[in-house]
């Protein structure tokens, strides 16, 4: 796991509340770790950002963005209305 999480004041909400945007990566990322809004704190798997997402503010006018790393995800993703997944392009990012 990266290092980059284990200090405290480098994984704080640096960014402002409007980006909406949570970050994955499959090998630097941490479930227990990651922080919305943070690329520096990634979350590991895409449900585990997804589970994040605070659902009270869930709206057309307030939605999030997954932001997923390249790397293979072996998981069952079930977007929610609100929430937009982007990878990192069609040969790297794979999910199964």
């Amino acid at each position: 796991m990266s290092s980059r999480c284990n200090e405290s004041r480098k994984c704080k909400n640096k960014y402002p509340e409007v980006d909406r945007t949570v970050f994955v990566d499959s090998r630097f990322g941490s479930n227990s770790r990651g922080v919305l809004n943070s690329p520096n704190c990634p979350f590991r798997t895409i449900m585990g950002a997804i589970s994040a997402v605070p659902k009270k503010h869930l709206s057309a006018n307030f939605q999030w963005n997954i932001q997923v790393a390249p790397g293979d995800y072996a998981e069952i993703v079930i977007l929610p209305l609100f929430v937009n997944l982007t990878g990192s392009g069609t040969n790297l990012t794979t999910i199964r």
